[in-house]
C-alpha cells in the first residue's frame, strides 16, 4: 500500500509539474497573440494616415519631419476641413501618437 501511495504521489507531482508549465506556456502565447494584434492594428492606423498626407493649412509639406525615433506628417485623420498635424514618435519602446 505503501509503495503505491509513493507512485501515486510522485505521478501527481510530475503531472502538476508538466500541468503548470502548460498553463504558463498558454498564457505566454495569448499574451503574445494579444500583443502582435494590436500592434497590428496601429500599424494599419498609421499606414493609412501616412497613405493620406496632405499640404497643411498653411501650405507646409506634407512631411514636416521624420528622424528614427519620431515622424511629423500632415493629415485630415477626421474627414472634417481641416488637416491636423500628426506625430508618432517612440517613447520608453512604446509607440505614442500626438495630434494637433
Amino acid at each position: 500500500m505503501i509503495i503505491t501511495l509513493t507512485i501515486v504521489i510522485v505521478l501527481g507531482v510530475i503531472f502538476q509539474n508538466y500541468l503548470l508549465r502548460a498553463v504558463k506556456t498558454v498564457r505566454f502565447i495569448d499574451e503574445f497573440n494579444t500583443a502582435v494584434e494590436e500592434a497590428r492594428k496601429g500599424v494599419t492606423i498609421m499606414n493609412k494616415e501616412l497613405r493620406e498626407t496632405n499640404n497643411s493649412d498653411d501650405g507646409s509639406y506634407d512631411i514636416e519631419s521624420a528622424t528614427a525615433t519620431q515622424i511629423v506628417f500632415f493629415s485630415n485623420i477626421d474627414s472634417d476641413s481641416q488637416v491636423e498635424k500628426i506625430r508618432y514618435f517612440l517613447e520608453d519602446k512604446n509607440l505614442n501618437k500626438g495630434v494637433i
